[in-house]
């Protein structure tokens, strides 16, 4: 039973990441949670029903349960998103928000629990090759890409995402890599015939990967892996010093240890301004992100907005950013932004500065965790390595955003082994308690997933008013409203319903450029004239390129005779920079040019 749970794990594993490759995207993020608590609950019952009829089995049963610093951090850190919840929304959040938390709370304890560590490792590089030949074959045209605008994004939904998941799978690549090298390198008289095999084959897989992430072309992903193989080479290293395999402890050894390390520092700062200055634009949108969540956190910075109150609040914030400093640089670069693109600044606006100290808590838990350096078995350093390489990705990305990418960490957590634990005995009939509420929970996940699949079908169909499938979304509304996904299509849906009924919904629909820009067109058709000018003013702030919402401010202003705020207008619009010349943008300028004569 137990090699089986281990092996469904790393297998499962491979199947949520390869479940992005499904032609069908609509809420596959939050199906992959769903369908990962499932798996996490069902395997948690096999797993406890087993301890329960082998209690007294000295072969079977789990004699030593014990609980580290690793896991009370990791505990302390989820209830702190409970509290949360509580404190700040009140309960009213996206309920897929709570099956992703559960989902990686059980996949923590799966990995937790499983014996064979090394084979996640494993399991990892096998992930990380399944990817490069995915992305070979979208870089040949054999494949095809899930962006409209990338060719190679892997089975994620753009190369940024499979950047970050195979910088994360090249580091544990080349760590194993090394480790088997410096392990042929001690035991050269003892050594198995096909461990000189199993290095040079990792090291072939690793270049294999090395050509994935290039084809990614993601900055952050090459940041990961120069991060995750600086903290995997100084770990291996002193794993083996550690274990008098090395004892070159001596001045010389020292000088260049210290020298190696500024020579790390320097490299690691050159190659920042280089990546800054191969895509500016990009590193310019993302700095204006960053000083704009600044902004929020300064507002409530103790217990933060709360969940998913980036999405809920972010772009108003931009808004009010773009009012204050119309003449801003960042204005050529702003756009709708769904994602901080740093995880602890996400941490910080979701959860305060509370959630941000109880993560780095966690990560430095983790990190400095002690384990048993003397066994050449230790696979610590590697899931550390790994876990160096997903922070460095995620100062730059999103990967909490992308469950495959935020099982990655919780895999490496589980992963590491420390020597300060607490033992502790289940009585037996807490086994039957666990049980039953897992399967409570498991009877809730899948009506949640029956009912995430009915509104799938009825995103289908959103424009036949006559679809069975649109009371689901009424009856959803106020349960999903914070879910970016059903806020997408229901704004869509709403296009097609009465003014009054829309201004009534959309309030509490997350805000966009677009949506406010929609909202304005709402309180025209009432004929509320200034809530109107309300809402197409906040739409240009929020992205200045953006022509439709300024010309339809134009439009106002003649209407209400304002000739004098029109030709201000009219001069902005001619002003403005434009991402991308369209047959509409030049119609609009041109008249602007004759309104203006």
């Amino acid at each position: 039973m137990q090699k089986i749970i281990d092996i469904a794990t790393g297998a499962f594993l491979i199947g949520i990441v390869l479940s992005y490759l499904t032609a069908e995207r609509i809420f596959m993020n939050e199906a992959a949670s769903c369908f990962t608590l499932l798996f996490t609950g069902i395997a948690g019952i096999c797993r406890l029903s087993f301890l329960f009829f082998y209690k007294n089995s000295t072969k079977h049963s789990i004699k030593n349960l014990s609980i580290t610093a690793i896991d009370l951090a990791f505990a302390l850190f989820l209830f702190w998103i409970i509290l949360n919840s509580w404190i700040v929304k009140k309960w009213e959040i996206d309920p897929f928000f709570w099956h992703k938390w559960g989902a990686v709370a059980g996949f923590y304890l799966l990995v937790r629990l499983t014996a064979q560590k090394k084979f996640l490792l494993y399991t990892l590089v096998l992930s990380g090759i399944i990817q490069t030949v995915i992305a070979t074959g979208q870089s040949r045209g054999l494949l095809s890409g899930n962006h409209l605008m990338f060719d190679v994004t892997g089975s994620f939904g753009n190369p940024g995402q499979l950047g970050g998941y195979l910088a994360v799978c090249m580091t544990v690549s080349l760590c194993l890599c090394i480790e088997g090298a410096k392990a042929r390198r001690r035991e050269s008289a003892n050594l198995r015939p096909d461990a000189s095999f199993r290095t040079g084959l990792l090291l072939a897989v690793s270049a294999l990967q090395g050509f994935g992430l290039y084809l990614a072309d993601s900055r952050a992903g090459w940041v990961g892996l120069f991060a995750g193989l600086v903290v995997g080479m100084f770990l291996i290293a002193r794993k083996h010093e550690s274990a008098n395999l090395r004892p070159d402890i001596s001045f010389r050894a020292f000088a260049l240890s210290r020298l190696r390390a500024f020579a790390l520092f320097a490299f690691f700062a050159v190659g920042i301004l280089f990546l800054y200055n191969y895509r500016p634009k990009s590193a310019d949108a993302r700095l204006l992100i960053w000083r704009v969540s600044c902004d929020m956190i300064t507002d409530r910075p103790l217990v933060g907005h709360g969940a998913g109150a980036f999405n809920e609040k972010y772009m108003l914030y931009q808004a009010d950013f773009f009012e204050k400093h119309p003449g801003s640089k960042f204005a050529v670069v702003a756009d709708n932004a769904g994602y901080p693109f740093n995880e602890l600044l996400n941490t910080a606006i979701c959860f305060g500065l509370v959630g941000v100290i109880l993560l780095l808590f966690l990560l430095w838990t983790a990190l400095s965790a002690s384990s048993a350096f003397k066994s050449a078995s230790d696979t610590t350093p590697l899931f550390k390595a790994g876990l160096s390489a997903w922070l460095a990705f995620s100062m730059f990305s999103y990967p909490s955003g992308v469950f495959p990418l935020l099982l990655l960490p919780v895999v490496c957590l589980g992963g590491i082994e420390s020597e300060a634990k607490l033992p502790f005995r289940l009585p037996r009939w807490f086994y039957v308690v666990i049980i039953l509420f897992l399967t409570v929970i498991l009877f809730q996940v899948w009506q949640d997933t029956a009912k995430l699949k009915r509104l799938s079908g009825a995103c289908m169909n959103l424009h036949e008013d006559t679809t069975p499938g649109m009371d689901e979304f009424e009856h959803a509304y106020d349960s999903m409203k914070s879910n970016p996904t059903f806020n997408n299509y229901y704004m869509a849906w709403l296009e097609s319903q009465p003014a009054e009924r829309r201004i009534a919904k959309m309030k509490d629909l997350l805000p966009s450029c677009g949506g406010y820009y929609m909202k304005g067109n709402l309180y025209l058709e009432t004929g509320d004239m200034e809530q109107a000018e309300q809402a197409f003013r906040t739409a240009c702030n929020m992205v200045p390129t953006r022509i439709r919402p300024k010309y339809a401010l134009w439009q106002l202003y003649v209407e209400k005779g304002d000739t004098a705020a029109a030709k201000e207008m009219a001069q902005t619009i001619l002003d403005c920079p434009v991402k991308a010349e369209s047959i509409y943008t030049l119609k609009v300028k041109k008249e602007m040019r004759e309104y203006g004569k």
